[in-house]
C-alpha cells in the first residue's frame, strides 16, 4: 500500500487521502466521512492487457485538485484526470526501460513537466502536453548517476 505524503496547496483537497496497492487500484479515502469513496481507479481499466502492478508513488498536481501523478512499478506513468476519470498522459514502460529499473518515484517540476526516477539511477524529465500515450514519448531531459 502507498499513501501520497504530500496534497495540493488547495484545502478543500486536505480532506482526502489516495492509497495505492499492490494490485495497481487507486482508493480515495474521506478523512471528513471516515469512509472510502465510491470513486477508485481500477489498474484494469487502464491497463487491461497487463499483470496487476504495484503503485510506488501518488503526487497531485499543485493547483488542480481533480490532477494526479502516478507511477506503476513495472507499468506506467501517468497523469489522472479524477473529474474526466480519463488518463491525460500515459507513458507505458516497455522493454527499453528495463535498463532504467523499476519506476520509483515521480513528481510534479512544473505545469506540464514531470520527473521520473528509476530504480537504477535515471531521472528523466517528460513533458505531459498534448496527451502522449504508449511508450513512444520521449523525455526532454535524462540524468543519469552510476
Amino acid at each position: 500500500m502507498y499513501t501520497a505524503t504530500q496534497l495540493t496547496n488547495q484545502p478543500l483537497n486536505h480532506r482526502h487521502v489516495f492509497i495505492g496497492m499492490s494490485c495497481g487500484n487507486i482508493y480515495i479515502f474521506d478523512l471528513e466521512a471516515k469512509q472510502l469513496s465510491t470513486f477508485f481507479l481500477d489498474f484494469k481499466k487502464q491497463f487491461p492487457n497487463s499483470k496487476p502492478d504495484s503503485v510506488t508513488c501518488i503526487k497531485c498536481h499543485p493547483d488542480k485538485m481533480h490532477r494526479i501523478l502516478v507511477s506503476y512499478e513495472r507499468t506506467a506513468a501517468v497523469v489522472y484526470s479524477i473529474n474526466k476519470d480519463r488518463s491525460l498522459f500515459q507513458l507505458n514502460l516497455d522493454e527499453k526501460h528495463i535498463h532504467k529499473g523499476r519506476l520509483l518515484a515521480v513528481e510534479w517540476m512544473s505545469d506540464v513537466e514531470i520527473l521520473l526516477g528509476f530504480s537504477k539511477g535515471h531521472l528523466e524529465v517528460y513533458n505531459v502536453q498534448g496527451g502522449m500515450f504508449g511508450a513512444s514519448a520521449k523525455p526532454v531531459r535524462i540524468l543519469k548517476f552510476d
